[in-house]
C-alpha cells in the first residue's frame, strides 16, 4: 500500500506541475459561448481538474505521512 501511494502521489505531483504551467500560461477563466448572444467566462478546465488533483494530492500525502510515522 505504501509503495501504491507513493507512486499515485509522484503521478499527481507531475500533473499539478503540468497544470501550473499551464494554468500560468492561459489564467484560471476560459471563454464560454451558448448560442448567438450567451457569451461569458467561466472556470477553466485546468483549473478545475487542479483544483481535484491537489485534493487528492493533499490527501495522498497525509496517509502517507501516517504511515511513515506509524512505523516508527
Amino acid at each position: 500500500q505504501r509503495q501504491m501511494c507513493i507512486r499515485d502521489s509522484a503521478f499527481m505531483s507531475v500533473i499539478l506541475d503540468d497544470l501550473v504551467k499551464t494554468i500560468k500560461t492561459d489564467g484560471v477563466k476560459e471563454v464560454y459561448k451558448n448560442g448567438k448572444n450567451q457569451f461569458g467566462f467561466k472556470e477553466s478546465v485546468e483549473s478545475q481538474s487542479y483544483n481535484k488533483y491537489m485534493k487528492s494530492y493533499q490527501s495522498s500525502m497525509k496517509l502517507l505521512i501516517d504511515m511513515l510515522t506509524k512505523d516508527e
